[in-house]
């Protein structure tokens, strides 16, 4: 029968230590590949340290080829006529000069492939002290959302107006 001992002293501490934050990497690898939601994290030189594949899915890229790239090169977010957003506009240098959360529900940004996206988008800020070390975007496509509300407005617009109308006649003989 063989028995398993734990090293003893400041080496013990080390290998026990290291195992613990492979472990603890290796759960969170897991859990960012298991979101639904594109994932990212950004370093304070906006550079991407992180991409989830569903990030990456959204975006066009690879998880390897995003990877260390200036974010706004990656996510190019744009007005609702797909124009550029100016510093001033832009969330990501929002954040890295107020040092608070950002969240758009209804942002745009358009993909590798030149598509326009309509995506829901949360900026949160990681903070040492005074300063933003980086920040966790989270973000997904709303598309669909949005052309689905859109469509409902639309269908209760022209039922109101198509019930307006004959009432008007009706209120117009009454008054005859």
């Amino acid at each position: 029968m063989f028995v398993l001992k734990k090293p003893h002293g400041k080496q013990g501490e080390l290998q026990t230590s290291a195992i613990e934050l492979r472990d603890e990497r290796k759960r969170c690898e897991i859990i960012s590949k298991s979101i639904a939601d594109g994932m990212l994290l950004i370093d304070n030189q906006q550079a991407i340290q992180l991409i989830n594949p569903a990030a990456a899915s959204l975006l066009g890229w690879y998880v390897n080829e995003a990877t260390n790239l200036n974010i706004k090169n990656v996510m190019k977010l744009v007005s609702a006529k797909g124009e550029a957003l100016s510093d001033a506009e832009n969330p990501f240098d929002i954040i890295f000069k107020d040092h608070v959360t950002v969240r758009e529900d209804t942002a745009y940004v358009v993909n590798r492939q030149n598509k326009q996206l309509t995506i829901g988008l949360t900026l949160s800020p990681l903070m040492d002290g005074p300063e933003v070390t980086a920040v966790a975007a989270v973000f997904r496509d709303v598309s669909r959302e949005r052309a689905e509300e859109k469509q409902r407005a639309d269908f209760i617009s022209t039922a109101s107006h198509e019930m307006r109308t004959p009432v008007a006649a009706i209120e117009g003989y009454l008054a005859l």
